[in-house]
């Protein structure tokens, strides 16, 4: 599930951009919302938030100066803006903050849901790269052990069946990726 935070002073606004994502992609949650910068930094040091949908102008604090302080606290959070103003130093402003994208009010879907399918790709990247650094020890090392001892421990057997996939039912490797594998290597 990828978790949403929704920062925008019109409410109206706020809950019409919630409904479009929740309905265009059930991938996607809406778990915090907040009416101005300062409120988003307060409810983004408790709860744990992938992409920001921000307004650039909002009362207290601005969307600019949220997200500076957003990539400071944690610079994998996207971020994207969504603001009725198309005036190029609101656009400057955004790209320096590193957003993933500039949306004129009003949204339509056919303006959300190719975001959408770009943030998803960008966090299913970075989620599988986290695994692989998680995973990367473990197999490195099994790998070194597998080569070195004629018996193999349980635990070497285990890293070796998550990498290799489940024992295949067909010859196919197209089907089957695992296949190569299994046909290949001697238990």
């Amino acid at each position: 599930m990828i978790r949403v935070m929704i920062v925008e002073d019109e409410p109206h606004a706020q809950r019409r951009l919630q409904r479009l994502i929740e309905q265009l992609d059930d991938s996607f949650f809406v778990a915090a919302t907040a009416m101005d910068g300062e409120e988003a930094i307060k409810k983004l040091k408790n709860t744990s938030i992938d992409v920001i949908f921000t307004d650039i102008r909002m009362p207290i604090m601005d969307g600019t100066e949220m997200m500076a302080y957003v990539h400071s606290l944690d610079p994998e959070i996207m971020i994207v803006v969504v603001s009725g103003y198309q005036d190029f130093p609101y656009v400057t402003s955004a790209l320096r903050a590193q957003a993933v994208d500039y949306l004129l009010k009003p949204l339509t879907e056919s303006a959300v849901e190719p975001l959408l399918k770009k943030i998803k790709e960008r966090y299913l990247v970075r989620e599988h790269e986290i695994i692989q650094k998680k995973l990367s020890p473990y197999v490195n090392h099994t790998a070194s052990r597998v080569q070195n001892k004629a018996n193999d421990t349980v635990e070497n057997l285990n890293i070796m069946l998550i990498c290799a996939g489940s024992l295949p039912i067909c010859e196919s490797t197209d089907m089957c990726p695992g296949a190569t594998f299994w046909s290949d290597v001697s238990l």
